[in-house]
């Protein structure tokens, strides 16, 4: 289990701020929703 998070982990860390960018849009985009739908 930590051996393959130890693998996964260069991998994520290379692809971390475009899924943190996504994730800030995606949050944006859902909290429009929101405010929206109130």
């Amino acid at each position: 289990m930590f051996l393959a998070l130890y693998q996964i982990a260069p991998t994520a860390y290379a692809t971390g701020s475009f899924a943190r960018k996504l994730n800030s849009n995606l949050m944006k985009c859902i909290h429009r929703n929101i405010e929206s739908n109130v």
